[in-house]
């Protein structure tokens, strides 16, 4: 990854690598997915902010046998040290996020479309 490549004002905890690509765990309850040729920005696919759908992802892993090939398994702290807006705590998870069924979603609010699994 080279400087400017992932977003700036996030902050990481873990990451995964699948293919062509790095799946990171961000501070902004999301998953942002980067090119390892540090060609283009990243992009969050899952999650958003002041979201309780990944709250405080906390690490990440890609499943290794080809049936589940476009499954990215990721657990989360449930924004318990850090709740969603500042005041809903929802629990850990382990979650299994399906990264072959993006759709592009426009919400409100946010300077730029926000991907996520639906």
């Amino acid at each position: 990854m080279t400087t400017g490549t992932a977003n700036l004002s996030l902050l990481y905890d873990d990451f995964a690598i699948k293919g062509e690509y790095a799946y990171l765990t961000t501070s902004g309850n999301s998953i942002e997915h980067v090119a390892l040729d540090g060609q283009a920005v990243g992009q969050i696919i899952a999650g958003r902010p002041n979201s309780t759908r990944i709250a405080q992802p906390t690490s990440c892993a890609s499943e290794r046998t080809s049936r589940y090939e476009h499954v990215l398994y990721v657990t989360n702290a449930g924004g318990l040290s850090s709740p969603i807006n500042g005041n809903i705590p929802v629990g850990g998870e382990a979650l299994a996020i399906d990264t072959g069924r993006w759709k592009q979603v426009r919400f409100s609010g946010l300077p730029e479309d926000t991907y996520f699994d639906t």
